[in-house]
């Protein structure tokens, strides 16, 4: 399973390529989605995990994202606060 960083700004949406196990910046694993390409965010519930699915004028891209992750409390936040 790979691990994105995923930053949401005025701009448009970056993604990062994480290492699965240093969690360090993947060489070249990088991505960004200008605002202007974007036309739509979903956040979808799943069982044990959210869909994140991201489409854009070129297609669509969808991400597994945990409910929670050990060692960062900001992941008990509920999902509704980032929609």
């Amino acid at each position: 399973m790979q691990y994105y960083a995923i930053n949401f700004s005025d701009s448009g949406i970056a993604i990062i390529g994480l290492n699965n196990v240093t969690g360090k910046l993947e060489n070249e694993a990088f991505l960004f989605v200008p605002k202007e390409e974007v036309t739509s965010v979903k956040f979808n519930k799943k069982l044990m995990s959210y869909e994140l699915e991201i489409s854009t004028s070129k297609g669509t891209l969808t991400f597994k994202v945990n409910k929670t992750m050990v060692g960062a409390s900001f992941s008990n936040l509920p999902v509704t606060l980032f929609k």
